[in-house]
């Protein structure tokens, strides 16, 4: 971290941290978010040998104001938040796997990369100007399986909206209050993810998605079959489907509003969309280095 003092340009202090396990053949990043700030610290999830911990830099020295108890080794910090007064911190979450695989026969090396859910889930809340901590999901939710969840957590406004395997919680982040809770339902598989749209929350799940309004009241749940990777093309929200995410060439368009699917498509390797979504190109062949048919095409995915 490098602190610069924007009228002058001078660095104002500098100090190092670590997010990355890394080896001579193998490394694992994402173990930890980058730091967040506010106007009088940094928040820092140090993972360096002998420090383990959260802690709470002075914005304007880099002096330390507060470290958290030392983490445990295989635990993954995800997401860090600050909100008011107080510190939000999700605990497991999706880590990318690398690792180099040496072949002695013929002397060639190959790379392998994966993303994969490591760590114990868990939401953890720490009074920002002491460190003390004020809540755990593992207490709030201690009816529900949230240690088993692999989804995000999302912070609006005054909510923190968060997902066990089973239910959408929103909570008053400051005190862990429940201020609703709602059932998911198993039309979208294993909750993975929350995003905010249209004065909605909208959770993507392993087989579909689901909607519910700012209060926690369902819109609608749909199954999408399998719900690989999401994007937004414009106006337009596709979600990719098949088998696996190394061989994606399904996809369909989903209106987050109404919860309808306008239309499907199979067998169509890396289209080329227009600004809007409401077009594409078609690839012709299968192979990495696609032919493009040469005529803009209206898909079933036109609205």
């Amino acid at each position: 971290i490098t602190v610069l003092d924007l009228k002058t340009g001078n660095v104002l202090w500098n100090t190092t941290f670590d997010l990355v396990d890394a080896g001579m053949t193998s490394q694992e990043i994402g173990k930890a978010p980058l730091p967040t700030v506010d106007k009088n610290a940094v928040y820092v999830c140090d993972l360096s040998k002998g420090e383990k911990a959260i802690k709470k830099l002075d914005i304007n020295t880099g002096a330390l104001i507060w470290k958290s108890e030392k983490l445990d080794n295989d635990e993954v910090i995800s997401q860090l938040s600050i909100f008011d007064n107080t510190l939000v911190a999700k605990f497991g979450g999706s880590i990318r796997k690398a690792k180099s695989v040496y072949n002695a026969n013929n002397g060639a090396t190959t790379q392998i990369a994966k993303n994969v859910y490591e760590g114990k889930s868990d939401i953890r809340v720490f009074d920002a100007g002491s460190g003390k901590a004020i809540w755990t999901a593992e207490k709030v939710f201690s009816e529900d399986k949230f240690s088993k969840s692999e989804c995000s957590i999302l912070l609006n406004e005054n909510n923190l909206v968060a997902c066990s395997p089973k239910f959408l919680y929103i909570v008053n982040p400051a005190t862990g209050e429940i201020k609703n809770k709602t059932e998911i339902g198993k039309e979208i598989g294993k909750p993975e993810f929350i995003f905010e749209y249209d004065n909605n929350y909208i959770v993507k799940g392993e087989e579909g998605i689901a909607s519910f309004k700012s209060k926690g009241s369902k819109n609608y749940a749909v199954s999408t079959d399998k719900a690989l990777f999401t994007e937004f093309v414009g106006d337009a929200f596709i979600v990719w489907t098949g088998k696996d995410t190394d061989d994606m060439n399904e996809f369909i368009r989903f209106d987050l509003s109404s919860g309808k699917i306008m239309g499907k498509l199979k067998g169509c390797y890396y289209p080329r969309f227009n600004g809007d979504g409401n077009y594409f190109i078609k690839s012709l062949t299968k192979g990495k280095m696609p032919r493009w048919r040469a005529r803009l095409t209206a898909v079933a995915t036109r609205r």
